[in-house]
C-alpha cells in the first residue's frame, strides 16, 4: 500500500522485503504483489531483474492496479489511468526481462532504445491481479496468470474464470488461475469461527465468512476441494488473525493436517 494512515505502517514495502526474505527461503519459488500504477517500468524491471538474478528458485510477480483513491491523489495520477497504466508497464517489463533494446511510445510511458541489467538468472512470471470481469480478460490475454480478488463471491468468481479462460485460449496463452482467500485454520470448527467471529466484528476487510477460509483442517479440505471443483488448482492465503502465535499454530496446522489430506486426495 501507499499513502496509508498510520495504523497500516507494517504494509512494508514489497521489493526490499522479499529481497530479505530470499536471504532465507532458498529453493522455494517465491513472488510478490505490486500495485503497479505507482512504479515506472525500467526501475521495475531493473528492481525484478535484480531479485531474479539472486533468486534460486522461480519468481512470480503480480501486477495489481489498485483501489484506494488516496494513494492516486498522492502520486499525482487518476485512477482512471490505471487499468492502461498496467497493460503498458507489462509490456514495457516483460520485454526488458527478456533482454531486448526496447523502443516504446505509449500513452503514459515513452521509452528510446532502454535495456536493463542484470537479466533474470530464474524464470520470472508475471500475473495480474483482478476483481471484476475485464480485469480477468486482461490478465488471460498478457499475464502468466490470474489472482483472483480476495473478497470475490463463488458467483462471481465462475464467471470470472469463465472469461479469464476464454480470453487466455484466444490469446494462445496457458491458463494458470490463481484463487486469492484469507485464511484461519483452527484446532476445531467452532474454536475457528469464534475467532475469525471477533475478528469481523471489527470491521475485517468489509467481508464476511463466506469469503474466508475458516474451519477446522477438515472443514478447510472441504472447503478447497469445492474451489477446485470451480476450476481452481491454486490458492494463495492471507492469515486473518493478526495474534502471531494464533497466525503459526494456523500455519503449522495448514503443514500438518491440510496438506497432507490434500495430497491424499490428490493421490487418489
Amino acid at each position: 500500500n501507499h499513502a496509508v494512515p498510520a495504523a497500516f505502517a507494517n504494509s512494508f514495502a514489497p521489493i526490499p522485503t522479499l529481497a530479505r526474505l530470499m536471504a532465507v527461503t532458498g529453493v522455494m519459488p517465491v513472488g510478490l504483489v505490486l500495485l503497479a500504477p505507482f512504479h515506472h517500468p525500467i526501475l521495475l524491471a531493473e528492481q525484478i531483474g535484480t531479485l531474479a538474478a539472486f533468486a534460486a528458485a522461480p519468481l512470480v510477480v503480480t501486477f495489481a492496479n489498485g483501489g484506494r483513491p488516496q494513494a492516486f491523489e498522492a502520486f499525482g495520477l487518476s485512477m482512471a489511468s490505471r487499468a492502461a497504466r498496467l497493460e503498458e508497464q507489462v509490456a514495457i517489463v516483460r520485454a526488458l526481462l527478456a533482454g531486448e533494446r526496447v523502443t516504446f511510445h505509449g500513452k503514459h510511458f515513452r521509452l528510446e532504445g532502454v535495456s536493463v541489467s542484470p537479466r533474470p538468472r530464474v524464470p520470472v512470471s508475471i500475473w495480474i491481479a483482478g476483481t471484476v470481469a475485464a480485469a480477468a480478460a486482461r490478465a488471460g490475454r498478457i499475464g502468466d496468470g490470474w489472482l483472483t480478488g480476495q473478497n470475490s463471491t463463488r458467483a462471481d468468481l465462475a464467471e470470472q474464470l469463465d472469461v479469464y479462460l476464454e480470453a487466455a485460449a484466444r490469446a494462445g496463452r496457458p491458463a494458470l488461475p490463481v484463487l486469492r482467500r484469507d485464511i484461519y485454520v483452527g484446532d476445531s470448527d467452532a474454536e475457528a469461527e469464534a475467532t475469525v467471529g471477533r475478528v469481523l466484528a471489527e470491521g475485517y476487510r468489509l467481508t464476511g465468512m463466506d469469503e474466508l477460509l475458516v474451519g477446522g483442517p477438515a472443514s478447510i479440505v472441504q472447503q478447497l476441494e469445492s474451489y477446485r471443483a470451480l476450476g481452481f488448482e491454486y490458492v494463495m492465503v492471507r492469515h486473518i488473525v493478526g495474534e502471531h502465535d494464533a497466525m503459526l499454530r494456523s500455519f503449522a496446522r495448514i503443514g500438518e493436517s491440510v496438506m497432507p489430506a490434500i495430497r491424499s486426495i490428490e493421490g487418489t
